[in-house]
C-alpha cells in the first residue's frame, strides 16, 4: 500500500487503479515470469485438476520434462489444447520421446518424439474453480452487464465530484459574502 501511494501520490488506490492493476497483473506476470494461465475444460486429469480450474504453465525445454509432471500438448485429432500427465520419457541425443496419459484416462496417448531444444508448457500452478468464473465474463451478457457497471460507476464518481466542487463553490461564496459584510462594518 505505501507503494502505491509512494508511486501514484495517491493517499489510497483509486477504484481505477485497482481495476488497472486486475486486469494487468495477468499480462505482467505471463510476460517476466513466462506463466500462461489457461482454464481447463475436459475432466482427464481428474481427481487432481477438475473443469473449471486454470492451471499455470511456464515454458521448458523438452529435455526438461520428468516422469510424473503434467504438461500442455496439442491435440491434433481433437484441434485443442490438452494437459496430461508424463508417464515415461526418454531423452536420447537430441530428441525426447514423451508418452503421457490423463489421470482418468484408461489409454495412454500416443507417443510423441520432440527435438529436445523444443519448448513445451508445464503446469505449474493449479488454481480450483476460477476457470468458471473467467469463462462466464467472456459471455457477451457477463460484458454488456460489466460495461455497464463500470459505466455507472463512473457517472456515479462524476456526479459526487460535480456535488463537492459545488458545495466548494457555495462555501467560498459564502466566505467572500461575510468578508464584504465585515469590511462594510
Amino acid at each position: 500500500m505505501e507503494y502505491i501511494k509512494r508511486v501514484t501520490g495517491l493517499k489510497a488506490p483509486s477504484f481505477g487503479i485497482v481495476l488497472l492493476m486486475l486486469f494487468f497483473a495477468p499480462a505482467v506476470a505471463s510476460f517476466y515470469f513466462g506463466v500462461q494461465p489457461h482454464v481447463v475444460s475436459s475432466a482427464s486429469m481428474q481427481p487432481e485438476i477438475n473443469p473449471g480450474d486454470v492451471i499455470l504453465t511456464r515454458l521448458i525445454k523438452v529435455s526438461e520434462v520428468n516422469r510424473g509432471e503434467v504438461i500442455l500438448l496439442f491435440d491434433n485429432k481433437l484441434q485443442a489444447v490438452q494437459a496430461h500427465r508424463v508417464i515415461n520419457v526418454l531423452h536420447n541425443l537430441g530428441t525426447s520421446d514423451i508418452t503421457t496419459k490423463g489421470d482418468s484416462n484408461p489409454l495412454e496417448d500416443k507417443l510423441i518424439s520432440e527435438p529436445s531444444n523444443q519448448p513445451l508448457q508445464k503446469v505449474v500452478l493449479v488454481v480450483p474453480n476460477v476457470g468458471h468464473v473467467l469463462e462466464a465474463t467472456h459471455s457477451s451478457s457477463a460484458r454488456y452487464l460489466g460495461g455497464f457497471g463500470l459505466l455507472s460507476i463512473f457517472v456515479i464518481h462524476v456526479i459526487q465530484r460535480v456535488r463537492i466542487s459545488k458545495s466548494k463553490n457555495k462555501e467560498k461564496i459564502t466566505a467572500t459574502k461575510l468578508e464584504s459584510v465585515e469590511t462594510i462594518i
